[in-house]
Formats: structure tokens, sequence, C-alpha cells
């Protein structure tokens, strides 16, 4: 088997705060600066009563967030075919999450 990319998942537990859609936009584009990819488009979707999704298409693959207010959980996944560690994103969602 060839490893073709680098994949991290994460899931930030307790998180008691809801963060507005344009924060997880910024948040987008504050990772692809950090790690250099680029961002194509960005989707999103707000559910009622509660929760969010954003799935920004790169064009080296994708970065997502999903929010989960009943279990307040926030949901991250990145994954990209780009010669660079997706893992370089973690210190800065750790400061602003």
């Amino acid at each position: 088997m060839k490893k073709v990319g680098e994949h991290v998942t994460i899931d930030f537990l307790g998180v008691k705060q809801e963060y507005s859609p344009d924060f997880y936009n910024k948040i987008i584009y504050k990772i692809a600066k950090k790690t250099k990819v680029e961002v194509l488009n960005i989707a999103e979707h707000k559910f009622k009563p509660q929760g969010f999704t954003c799935v920004a298409l790169l064009a080296e693959s994708h970065m997502s967030f999903h929010t989960f207010r009943a279990k307040v959980i926030v949901g991250f996944d990145f994954f990209t075919c780009a010669k660079l560690s997706p893992p370089a994103a973690l210190d800065l969602l750790q400061k602003e999450i």
C-alpha cells in the first residue's frame, strides 16, 4: 500500500460556546495560510434548531468542521495530498476553540 496523503481528525469535547459560521470560515483561512494550502470553495449549512457543518474544498483535498451542540462537540477533519503536515493545524485550533 502506498501512502498518498496526510489525514487528521479530532473532536473537541465540552465546547459550550456556539461559534458563528463566520468564525469557522476565518479558521479555515487561517489554517490554509499556516499550512500553505489553497481554498477553492467553502460550503456550509446551519441546522435547525442547532448544529453547523462547513466543508472547504482545497486544491490539495478538503477540510471540514461539524458541530454537535446537543453533545457539546466540534469535529474537525483535514486531509491533504500535498507535502505538508495537517497536524500543524492543531496548534491553531487549540488556541481558537
